[in-house]
C-alpha cells in the first residue's frame, strides 16, 4: 500500500516523521494544525494531487469506519482547504500526537475515483495513487508486480520493476534464498536461519522491529475472562529466557513499546515471579492451556514453546498448537467472527512504539470488538488515561501519561508482550544495494528506492552513503512473498533517466 499510496508526512530513518507529500506543516494553535502540500505530485492517471484530495480523504475515513484509520481521528472535529493546496485540521481538543499518527499513516485518496463511491464500493480496476509505484498485476495465488513511476515528484525511484509472489512458510523462503533466485527477503529469522543463509552468500542487514510478538489472551470467556487467571500468566512469563531462547530480540519488559523508542519507561513494567506465580495458582481452577501459534513463522512458533515451558514451571498444564495463519487469524477474531481461543501468539503493531495514541486503537473501549482490539478488554480506568496521554502537551508530561497507560495495560493484562525481535533482511548486494534502515521498520522502505543508499556488508546501523545512479540495471527473476512477510525481486533495475 504505502509504494502504491503516498501519506502527508512520512519517517525518516530515525522513525521520525518528515513532510513527503507536504511541503510544510505547522501547529498554529493548541488544535489547529495547517498543511501545505509538496508541488509536483500527480496521481497515476495524470491528474494533480491538491487540497481537495485530502479533505475528501479525511472526511471520507470519518464518515466511513476503517478498523485501522477512523480511531485515528476520532478527535478531528473538521479539515478544511484553505486553497488548492493548503489544508487546515481542527481538532476538538489538543493533541500533540496527531501528525505522528494519522498524518504519517493515513493514505490520501484521489477524490475524482472515490467521490460517490458507497461504503461498500471500490473504483474499478488497479488502484490509483500517488506513489513512487504503479500496481501493475496481481494474482491472489501468485503476487505482484509494480513498476516505477518515473515522473515521481521526488524523484524517480532507482528500481524500475519489483515483482512479489506468495510463498506461505519460512522454509519455502529459506530455500528460496539459498538457491539463488531471491534478490531480498524480509523474513523473522531466528538465529539458526540467519546464519543459514549467510552460508550461501547473503547479506544480512539488521536493526530494532519495533512490532512485539506477545501473548494475547481471550477476556471474554473463561478462564481468563477473570483477572487472577490474567495476572498469573504475566508473572509467570519469564521474557528473558524467550528472548534467549528466540535469538536477535530483546525482552518487552517495558510493554507495547520498544525499549529504543523515545517512549519507553524508565523502568521495566513487566515484573517475572515464578514463586508468586506459583502461590496465584493454587487459588486458580486453570484448566490446560493451550497456546496458538501459526506455522509460517518461527520466532511466533519459538514464542509459543517458550509460553507453554512458563505455564508448566508456573504449575499449570499448557501446550503450544500449531495452526495455519489463517486458522488463527479466524480463531482470534480477525474475520469478524466470534472469537473461539483461549491464548495465541501474535505479533502486534509497530506503531505505538512510534505513536503511542495507537494504543487507543488498540484497547479503547470504544473499538472493543475491532481486529486491533482481539483480547476484548474494557476497562474505565484505560479510558480516562488515553485521554490524558492524547491531550498531553510538553514530552515530559506526555510520557508520563504514556507509562501510566502501559502499566495500566500490564495490570490488566489482556496481553502479556513477550519480545521484541530485530527485524532481519536478507538481500543480494549484486542485485541491489540501495537499501536504507528504517528504525523500528526495516529495508522494506520507500526510501530505500526514493532515496537510496550504498550498505556494504556489515553490522546493520553502519554508515551508509547516496547510491550512485547507474545508467541501467540488469534484468533479474522475480521471487518471493509470505503472508505476513515479504520478498522482493528486482527486475530490469534501471534509473528512470534512461529514457
Amino acid at each position: 500500500m504505502t509504494l502504491v499510496y503516498d501519506t502527508l508526512l512520512w519517517r525518516d530513518r530515525e522513525g521520525k516523521s518528515q513532510p513527503w507529500l507536504a511541503s510544510s506543516l505547522e501547529n498554529e494553535a493548541d488544535t489547529r494544525f495547517v498543511l501545505r502540500l509538496a508541488d509536483g505530485a500527480r496521481w497515476h492517471d495524470g491528474r494533480p494531487v491538491g487540497a481537495e484530495d485530502v479533505v475528501f480523504t479525511f472526511q471520507y475515513l470519518k464518515e466511513r469506519y476503517h478498523r485501522r484509520f477512523t480511531p485515528q481521528l476520532s478527535r478531528l472535529r473538521s479539515v478544511s482547504a484553505q486553497d488548492e493546496s493548503t489544508v487546515v485540521f481542527d481538532l476538538s481538543s489538543p493533541e500533540p500526537g496527531f501528525p505522528d499518527l494519522a498524518l504519517t499513516d493515513v493514505p490520501i485518496l484521489p477524490r475524482h475515483l472515490w467521490e460517490g463511491l458507497s461504503a461498500t464500493e471500490v473504483p474499478q480496476g488497479l488502484p490509483v495513487g500517488s506513489g513512487p509505484y504503479r500496481l501493475t498485476s496481481y494474482l491472489p495465488s501468485e503476487g505482484y508486480a509494480f513498476t516505477a513511476v518515473e515522473d515521481y515528484f521526488r524523484g524517480p525511484p532507482a528500481v524500475k520493476q519489483l515483482q512479489v509472489l506468495i510463498i506461505p512458510t519460512t522454509e519455502e523462503r529459506l530455500r528460496a534464498i539459498e538457491r539463488g533466485g531471491v534478490d531480498m527477503t524480509p523474513v523473522p529469522f531466528p538465529r539458526r536461519a540467519a546464519t543459514r543463509v549467510r552460508r550461501v552468500g547473503t547479506v544480512i542487514a539488521e536493526g530494532p522491529g519495533f512490532a512485539p510478538t506477545m501473548l494475547l489472551l481471550n477476556t471474554r470467556q473463561p478462564p481468563f475472562d477473570e483477572l487472577p487467571a490474567r495476572q498469573f500468566v504475566s508473572l509467570a512469563m519469564n521474557l528473558g529466557r524467550a528472548s534467549s531462547a528466540i535469538g536477535r530480540a530483546v525482552p518487552a519488559g517495558k510493554g507495547l513499546i520498544h525499549p529504543e523508542s523515545q517512549w519507553a519507561p524508565t523502568e521495566d513494567i513487566h515484573v517475572f515471579d515464578q514463586d508468586e506465580a506459583r502461590r496465584r495458582f493454587s487459588a486458580l481452577d486453570l484448566p490446560p492451556i493451550e497456546i496458538m501459534a501459526p506455522t509460517n513463522d518461527l520466532v511466533q512458533l519459538e514464542a509459543g514453546e517458550q509460553a507453554a515451558i512458563s505455564f508448566r514451571q508456573a504449575g499449570a498444564e499448557a501446550e503450544m498448537v500449531r495452526m495455519r495463519e489463517n486458522d488463527l487469524i479466524t480463531s482470534i477474531g480477525g474475520t469478524g467472527r466470534e472469537p473461539t481461543f483461549t491464548a495465541a501468539i501474535w505479533t502486534g503493531h509497530e506503531l505505538p512504539s512510534f505513536a503511542p495514541s495507537f494504543l487507543h486503537s488498540m484497547f479503547g473501549p470504544d473499538i472493543v470488538g475491532s481486529p486491533y482490539s482481539f483480547s476484548g478488554l474494557w476497562d474505565a480506568d484505560l479510558a480516562i488515561a488515553f485521554n490524558r496521554m492524547s491531550a498531553a502537551q510538553e514530552i515530559s508530561e506526555r510520557q508520563a501519561a504514556v507509562e501510566n497507560v502501559l502499566r495500566l495495560i500490564h495490570e490488566q493484562a489482556p496481553v502479556v508482550p513477550l519480545v521484541f525481535s530485530n527485524r532481519v533482511f536478507a538481500y543480494k548486494q549484486s542485485a541491489y544495494s540501495g537499501w536504507g534502515f528504517t528504525k523500528g521498520r526495516g529495508i522494506l522502505d520507500k526510501r530505500s528506492f526514493v532515496e537510496p543508499q550504498v550498505r556494504p556488508p556489515g553490522p546493520a546501523g553502519s554508515p551508509s552513503e547516496p547510491a550512485p545512479p547507474p545508467s541501467s540495471w540488469p534484468a533479474f527473476r522475480f521471487i518471493a512473498i509470505g503472508l505476513a512477510v515479504i520478498a522482493i525481486s528486482l527486475i530490469g533495475r534501471e534509473i528512470a533517466k534512461r529514457r
